[in-house]
């Protein structure tokens, strides 16, 4: 049946028209969906730290250094000590005394690396249980002998204390542009605290805790450190009509440069426990990133004409261009909503969202526009007609996903002649098909079903993650001992795939963020899969890590590392994850470990176990681990995320490995 309808068909839309190996894909669901899909709260993502950081040591040869630190819980507390190499490591002796001034014995000790996949610092870590509450102290000195050289050597304490008070810190928005100020937040909070707060806003404040100073050292993109203290945030008392101290430590800092900046948060204060008083210090670590204003929306929007043969409501699309100035040829990610009146009443009628990755070029009318598109079966749901409107609309960097312009609303021209036809289309709408299917892959054609199962590695790491004798048609994705931003890491996936016609795709840590960043914006011969599953991960951070904060600090001032990723932090994470759709999350089967209970102390990388929260794999929080519309195949003790912990390495599992292989789609 041959029908003339003047809308346009956008299938090739999102294809490689800046070097990208792969086609991308256009998203699309229904108004039902609109609130999950917002901007979420920076509080939402908030660093919940029960650790301290002692000053940086600078030691030479011969060289001490004495320090106290305080211990507000009688679990057991940890005293890790960090620096470049273990040759250095060995160079330090400490001596840990209790409150009376007596040397302790560690209940346990490490040697190790706390570390985020492929990228550690090296690290000796004492473990002191049933420690006496009070002010403990630290000394160290650098021992030496003809072996060692007479160089500087620099050192981290990072003291880790359980079942105590919490330091919650954030930024009241990661939407940075260069000249924007960034609000840091931090308060002491317990854990009743952390269990009952409220989505999108910070814990209440300790009543059992405060912070009497904190200050935040900031590491800026050019080297510059600034220093910077906080203030108590002052609120109005109802009962008193007085400003009074709330608890909460706030300060402004204006970035005025583009880059990652990292910054320091540490507070010291008291906490009471029964009648007696004790004195406290957290530290927490951020990474967050500053921008550049490169799009600009210009408020215009419009749809372009065709004429396409189809009876299929589902192969009918909107395309919808979206007018923007940009700076650069990059490409971005955008969302909005779309909404029209009714063919009814006459009155705003929600549509659908419409989103994707895609990269702005000229379109009739509009000198720069980004496109996107949705199925005119939503408009014919809905009874929609013109005019449109596009609204809650943002445009984010595809590396950092801030978003850098938004509009509340945005009007969508529409000639005579397309809104004659749309009005036709709805009111003869009973004479086309709807669940035809959507034709989202490019040029696709039949799977063989013998695909391969496509291994893709963590960050950074120097090695592939699993047990290829396990895997039929295993085929290895290197590329070992990078950092790679989430986007870029599906980039390179899209490339390395693009010969095969059909595969399905197992991800180990940020190997399984990348995965599924691959399969919900680029179409690739995942789509053409058949029998099984289509994306698997093993230990993925799909809500963050605060290790990438930590490490990112310590290893740049340490001159060591793989390079800083903020799509591993908490807030980086929970930015990326905010638009994956759930018919593309849907499709997603993950795994999660962690340490072995029962023993005095339960970890799988002991300095770790002062930054994570339990239980973890030693690099990965189990409750950062979920995908909320994905399928969570199980959870096994006993192993850690990586060789070189406690317990054997998750990936090398051979029979979660044969389980994936034989799950895995072709």
């Amino acid at each position: 049946m041959r029908r003339t309808v003047f809308l346009l068909l956008v299938l090739v839309q999102f294809s490689s028209i800046d070097g990208a190996p792969c086609d991308r894909k256009p998203l699309m669901g229904p108004p039902e969906h609109f609130d999950r899909y917002r901007a979420a709260s920076p509080f939402d993502s908030t660093t919940d730290s029960r650790s301290v950081m002692l000053k940086k040591i600078d030691l030479l040869p011969n060289d001490k250094y004495e320090s106290d630190f305080h211990v507000d819980s009688g679990s057991y507390f940890t005293l890790a000590l960090l620096s470049s190499s273990e040759d250095a490591l060995n160079q330090f002796k400490i001596v840990i005394e209790d409150p009376d001034g007596a040397p302790v014995t560690p209940s346990l000790t490490t040697n190790e690396e706390i570390a985020l996949d492929g990228f550690g610092v090296p690290t000796i870590t004492f473990a002191v249980t049933e420690p006496q509450p009070g002010t403990w102290n630290v000394r160290m000195t650098r021992v030496t002998d003809e072996n060692n050289a007479a160089d500087l050597l620099t050192a981290y304490i990072l003291v880790g204390v359980p079942d105590s008070v919490y330091m919650q810190t954030g930024l009241t928005s990661y939407d940075l542009l260069v000249g924007d100020v960034a609000t840091f937040k931090t308060l002491p909070v317990d854990a009743e605290g952390l269990q009952n707060r409220k989505t999108g806003a910070l814990s209440d404040v300790s009543p059992n805790a405060k912070f009497d100073n904190a200050h935040v050292t900031i590491y800026e993109p050019d080297g510059d450190v600034i220093q910077m203290s906080l203030e108590n945030e002052m609120r109005l008392d109802s009962a008193t009509n007085q400003s009074v101290p709330s608890g909460v430590y706030e300060g402004n800092y204006k970035a005025e440069i583009a880059g990652l900046y990292k910054a320091v948060v540490s507070a010291q204060g008291d906490v009471q426990d029964g009648e007696k008083e004790f004195d406290f210090g957290r530290t927490s670590w951020l990474l967050f990133n500053v921008v550049e204003k490169s799009v600009e929306l210009t408020g215009k929007a419009n749809i372009d004409d065709i004429t396409l043969e189809s009876d299929c409501l589902d192969q009918l699309h909107l395309g919808i261009n979206v007018g923007v100035k940009t700076t650069n040829g990059e490409s971005y990610r955008a969302y909005g909503e779309v909404w029209g009146k009714s063919l009814l009443t006459g009155k705003d009628v929600p549509i659908g969202w419409i989103s994707g990755i895609t990269q702005p070029k000229p379109f009739p009318l509009l000198t720069e526009a980004i496109r996107l598109r949705i199925d005119l079966s939503y408009l014919v749901k809905a009874l929609a007609r013109p005019p449109f409107t596009l609204r809650n609309f943002r445009v984010e960097e595809t590396a950092t996903f801030i978003t850098v312009s938004k509009a509340d609303s945005i009007g969508i021209d529409v000639t005579l002649t397309q809104s004659t036809s749309l009005v036709s289309i709805l009111k003869g709408r009973e004479k086309f098909r709807t669940g035809c299917g959507k034709s989202s892959v490019s040029n696709a054609t039949k799977a063989t079903g013998d695909g391969p199962i496509v291994l893709a590695h963590g960050y950074c790491a120097q090695q592939n993650s699993f047990p290829l004798e396990h895997f039929t048609n295993p085929v290895v994705f290197e590329d070992f001992g990078k950092s790679r931003y989430t986007d870029e890491y599906a980039v390179l996936l899209c490339d390395f795939t693009k010969e095969y016609e059909s595969f399905s795709i197992v991800g180990h840590s940020h190997g399984g963020l990348a995965s599924v960043h691959l399969y919900t914006y680029y179409e690739t011969g995942i789509d053409r899969a058949t029998g099984g599953r289509l994306v698997q991960s093993v230990g993925s951070p799909y809500g963050g890590c605060p290790l990438a904060g930590l490490l990112a600090v310590i290893g740049d001032i340490l001159g060591i590392g793989c390079g800083e990723n903020p799509d591993l932090t908490y807030n980086g994470a929970t930015r990326w994850a905010k638009l994956l759709p759930e018919e593309n999350q849907q499709n997603v089967y993950f795994y999660t470990t962690q340490y072995d209970t029962g023993g005095l102390i339960n970890y799988c990388l002991l300095p770790a176990q002062a930054v994570l929260g339990w239980p973890n794999d030693g690099i990965v929080e189990t409750s950062r681990t979920q995908l909320p519309y994905g399928n969570y195949v199980n959870h096994k003790k006993g192993e850690c995320h990586m060789k070189g912990m406690k317990w054997p390495p998750q990936a090398k599992d051979p029979e979660r490995a044969q389980e994936i292989n034989a799950a895995a789609a072709r």
